[in-house]
């Protein structure tokens, strides 16, 4: 299903053409029920994701060399696929609605989007740094034990960086 839903995107480009000859100034509204639908499959997510459970998806693509298409959804891929996903039905809105600003809001969700992104890599390199430990290596157990109790005292960053 997840598959699907990736792959829908650049089917409805290829068909986009065509579906504007015949729908004309419904286009728009047609093209955005794409993005719309998706926010809500990606939003089923939410509860499983937010509760710490990622989820993975696989199918074959190359059976006989047992090769697999493989998605992993955590909290991260999900705020993008409900990002990106938002963005389209936006700038479809703009479109459609000839109310550019809505564009600007896009841009703007996409930016927060990135930047979140951004630092938060590099929170996980600088508390990788802190514990003294390479950013693949996993914490032994006293060191989660000394995260951890950081993380009680308050102390969110290296050295004691709030």
């Amino acid at each position: 299903m997840l598959v699907s839903a990736v792959l829908a995107p650049f089917v409805l480009a290829v068909f986009a053409p065509k579906i504007r000859r015949i729908a004309g100034p419904a286009t728009g509204w047609l093209l955005a029920i794409l993005p719309a639908t998706l926010t809500v499959f990606f939003a089923q997510f939410l509860g499983s994701v937010s509760a710490g459970e990622p989820l993975r998806f696989s199918t074959p693509w190359v059976p006989a060399l047992d090769i697999h298409l493989s998605f992993y959804v955590d909290g991260l891929s999900l705020m993008f696929a409900l990002l990106i996903s938002g963005i389209g039905f936006i700038t479809a809105k703009a479109i459609v609605s000839r109310e550019y600003s809505y564009i600007d809001v896009a841009i703007a969700m996409a930016l927060v989007g990135f930047l979140a992104t951004v630092a938060f890599a590099r929170y996980i390199h600088r508390r990788a740094q802190s514990t003294g430990m390479e950013p693949n290596e996993q914490l032994d157990e006293a060191t989660q034990a000394k995260v951890a109790a950081e993380l009680q005292a308050g102390r969110s960053g290296p050295g004691g960086e709030a």
